[in-house]
């Protein structure tokens, strides 16, 4: 890269300081993505594999991973993440993708995902497949703007972060290791309506219709009342399942 790290912070969004900060300054090589099968997480995948493409990084690797809950009986959340990772691999045939790790767990009432996902995060660092600092999530700022009102009950007062995603997802909340939500992560900046737009920009309506969002657990479809169905809509306007189309 020609760009020095003043004209790159000069110019440059806040995900692509991430990543410079990451890939180009510190040099690191191989990253592990939890791929939820979300919109997020399937935006930060073409990112990342888009910007070492970009910058002609060498050597790098990435492993996406997906956790199954045991607890959906009637969603099953690998067919999405599986999806999203035949079209990624698909679209950058330069990068290196490691195959899809697939794991279960079964979630208990007032547990995090964390403690599921963070066994295998330390296997992979032991195994050499994942550097300090290189797990990338989809994992973005909760909705600023008034304008997203969801019902009361559709956090269902919960502080789990599933049940009620507001809860640590704010500007100056911090995390377990004491960093502010929004210097996290890859897009923690920026919340669901920038990753509307960016689906737009970056051409991804294709992928759109294979990510799910919804945690009801309906046998038909998204429950379109769960925390995670209002966000989904307030930004694309669109349920799980549906397609979005290309704006002119």
């Amino acid at each position: 890269m020609d760009m020095t790290g003043c004209e790159i912070y000069g110019k440059a969004e806040q995900w692509e300081i991430y990543l410079f900060r990451r890939l180009i300054q510190s040099n690191r090589k191989n990253a592990l993505l939890t791929l939820s099968g979300g919109t997020d997480s399937a935006l930060v995948f073409y990112l990342i594999c888009e910007y070492v493409v970009k910058n002609d990084i060498q050597g790098f690797q990435i492993t996406p991973i997906h956790g199954w809950d045991m607890n959906r009986v009637n969603s099953y959340s690998p067919n999405a993440a599986k999806k999203i990772y035949s079209y990624i691999k698909d679209k950058f045939p330069t990068v290196k993708i490691n195959d899809l790790y697939l794991f279960a767990y079964h979630k208990l009432k007032g547990e995090t995902k964390a403690k599921y996902h963070n066994p295998v995060f330390r296997l992979f660092e032991k195994e050499g497949m994942c550097d300090p600092s290189m797990v990338f999530s989809g994992i973005s700022l909760s909705p600023q703007d008034p304008s997203f009102n969801p019902p009361v009950d559709a956090g269902n007062g919960s502080a789990d972060r599933q049940a009620n995603p507001t809860f640590n997802r704010n500007v100056g909340d911090k995390t377990a290791r004491g960093v502010n939500f929004e210097d996290s992560n890859i897009i923690c900046s920026y919340d669901k309506k920038w990753v509307s737009r960016m689906y737009q920009e970056k051409n991804l309506t294709e992928i759109f219709q294979h990510t799910v969002s919804c945690i009801g657990d309906e046998p038909n479809g998204p429950c379109k009342k769960c925390w995670w169905c209002y966000e989904k809509y307030w930004a694309f306007g669109h349920y799980d399942g549906e397609s979005l189309k290309v704006e002119v």
